[in-house]
């Protein structure tokens, strides 16, 4: 009855440590997933930079072929700036995030890790207490038997 119960709390922790394993499967994924689609949007905001500066480049042409609009110049020159400035400042707080993302999923990959050896250790110890299960019952039938031969 209490090796019956063991082996029920065994099973049931070997089944937490899956479901755990799991999880933490899914998490990785789901980085994973973030991960890309920062990435996707690194390069978004590269290529609209880069349309913007072909553009901008393009109105700089316009506007420095005509000298009365010199004030424009000017204008384009500091918006070029501001925009420079911000998307300076988006690609820093996307670094933060994969970097956040990186970080997170190392974290995750040592967690896996660690369920991984524990899963581990726990098919030993129910390999062990199988075989101990088994010599129980050859015990038990050679005590059977003895009490037989004994009674006859």
């Amino acid at each position: 009855m209490r090796k019956k119960r063991e082996k029920e709390e065994k099973e049931k922790i070997l089944q937490e440590k899956e479901k755990k394993l799991e999880e933490f499967d899914n998490q990785i994924e789901q980085l994973t997933t973030k991960k890309e689609e920062l990435l996707k949007l690194i390069k978004t905001q590269e290529e609209t930079n880069e349309k913007l500066k072909s553009k901008m480049g393009s109105l700089s042409i316009q506007i420095k072929a005509n000298e009365s609009h010199n004030k424009v110049i000017l204008q384009v020159q500091s918006l070029s700036e501001k925009n420079r400035e911000i998307l300076s400042q988006e690609k820093i707080k996307l670094f933060g995030k994969e970097h956040s993302l990186t970080t997170q999923q190392e974290e995750l990959m040592k967690k896996q890790k660690e369920l991984a050896s524990e899963k581990s250790l726990f098919f030993q110890q129910k390999k062990e207490f199988n075989i101990l299960k088994e010599k129980i019952s050859s015990l038990s039938s050679l005590v059977k038997s003895l009490t037989e031969m004994n009674q006859k």
